[in-house]
C-alpha cells in the first residue's frame, strides 16, 4: 500500500472522537492532518497512510500513552463497526461471523486486515499488515488484538475464552496482563490471536439468516462499488503526485481541475490547507518512501521531487523532519535489523 493511497477514516474518527470526550485538545490532535475536526468527527473524509499514522502518532504524543491501542479498542462494541458489525452479529456462527470480518473489515480499516486459519486444535486470526507501520506498529498491533477480543467476546457472550496472542516486536516498556488474555510472546514471525477451535460452532443468539445475507451483499457492494466523490484536498493530491504532470504549479492545478486558481484556493482554505502546504506534506512522504524503500541516491531522490538543487532539497528534508536525509535513511534502515530471542 502506497503512503499516498487514500484510506476511510472510521477508526481514527472514532479514536478521535474519544480522546476529545476525555478531553485532549483538537488542535494538537490534528496536527499536521489535511482534514478538519467536523470531518473527522463524523468519519466522511479521507486520508493517506501517511497522515493516518501522523493522527496516530499525534494521539500516542498527547496522551503520553503507549499503550493507547489496548484502551482504545476495549472502547469499540459491534454496532460502532455499521453494517459490517450488525452483518457480523446476524451471522448462524463465531467462524462465520469472523469470516465476514476477513471478508470486509476492510471497508472499516484497511490497515487492520484479519485472516482467519483454523488448525487441529486452535482457531487463529491472524493481522495481515498492509503495510509498514513503523512508528504506530504497537498500536496497530495491539489495538487488532484488544479490538477481536472485544469482538469474539460480544458475539459469544462468553468473557473468559482461553485466548492466546503472539505479537511480532519485542516486549514493550512497562508492558502489564491483558484482561482475558491466558499467554502472550513476543518476537514471534506475526501479531495473531488464538482461540480452542470448538469455540468456531458456537451459535449465535443474534442469528438471522436473512439478516446475514442482506447485509453481506450490501458490504459486498460497498467493497466492489464506485468510490466516493473525493474531497479537493484528494482530487489535487492525485494531480501532484501524478507521473506525466508531477508537482504543477497551483495555476496549472487549478486548470487541471476546470478551477480558477483565486476559487482552488479557497477550496482548499476551507477544508484546511493550502496548494504549498500539500505540495510540502506529498514531497515529505515521498521522500521518506524513497529513502526507506528504494536505492535512489538522495540527489536523484531531490531531482524526483522537483528539487532544483541538492540543498535545496536538504533544508526542506530537515526542516520537515529535524533529520538530515542521510541520517533519516541511516536509522530507517537500522531499525529494520532482525530482533532476536523470545520473551513472553
Amino acid at each position: 500500500m502506497s503512503q499516498l493511497a487514500l484510506l476511510p477514516t472510521y477508526f481514527p474518527g472514532a479514536l478521535f472522537r474519544w480522546l476529545l470526550f476525555k478531553g485532549y485538545p483538537q488542535e494538537r490532535l490534528l496536527r499536521q492532518v489535511t482534514v478538519s475536526a467536523n470531518q473527522l468527527k463524523s468519519s466522511t473524509a479521507t486520508l493517506s497512510f501517511s497522515e493516518h499514522k501522523q493522527f496516530i502518532q499525534n494521539c500516542l504524543d498527547v496522551t503520553d500513552d503507549p499503550h493507547l491501542g489496548l484502551k482504545f479498542a476495549a472502547q469499540i462494541d459491534l454496532a460502532s463497526l455499521g453494517m459490517l458489525g450488525y452483518a457480523a452479529m446476524s451471522c448462524q456462527t463465531l467462524e462465520n461471523a469472523l469470516m465476514t470480518f476477513s471478508d470486509y473489515y476492510k471497508l472499516r480499516s484497511p490497515l487492520l486486515v484479519p485472516k482467519l486459519k483454523v488448525a487441529e486444535q486452535h482457531a487463529t486470526l491472524y493481522l495481515v499488515e498492509p503495510n509498514d507501520y513503523a512508528n504506530i506498529a504497537l498500536f496497530m498491533r495491539e489495538a487488532f488484538v484488544a479490538g477481536f477480543v472485544q469482538i469474539i467476546q460480544a458475539l459469544t457472550g462468553e468473557p473468559t475464552l482461553g485466548f492466546s496472542v503472539t505479537f511480532n516486536h519485542p516486549m514493550p516498556d512497562h508492558w502489564c496482563a491483558v484482561k482475558n488474555i491466558d499467554s502472550v510472546k513476543f518476537n514471534q514471525p506475526s501479531t495473531s490471536l488464538s482461540f480452542p477451535k470448538t469455540l468456531l460452532q458456537k451459535q449465535l443468539s443474534s442469528a438471522d439468516a436473512q439478516t446475514s445475507h442482506t447485509l453481506k451483499e450490501q458490504c459486498e457492494s460497498l467493497l466492489n462499488g464506485p468510490e466516493p466523490q473525493l474531497r479537493v484536498v484528494e482530487q489535487v493530491r492525485k494531480i501532484i503526485v501524478s507521473p506525466s504532470k508531477p508537482f504543477l504549479s497551483l495555476d496549472r492545478a487549478a486548470d487541471e481541475l476546470s478551477m480558477s486558481p483565486r476559487s482552488l484556493r479557497r477550496a482548499l482554505q476551507k477544508e484546511g490547507c493550502s496548494y504549498q502546504q500539500l505540495v510540502d506534506q506529498i514531497r515529505q512522504e515521498l521522500a521518506s518512501e524513497y529513502l526507506v524503500n528504494s536505492q535512489l541516491s538522495i540527489k536523484q531522490i531531490g531531482y524526483i521531487l522537483g528539487f532544483e538543487n541538492p540543498p535545496s532539497f536538504a533544508r526542506a528534508f530537515k526542516s520537515w523532519t529535524g533529520q538530515t536525509a542521510g541520517d533519516f535513511r541511516k536509522s530507517h534502515l537500522n531499525s529494520e535489523l532482525p530482533n532476536s530471542g523470545n520473551s513472553t
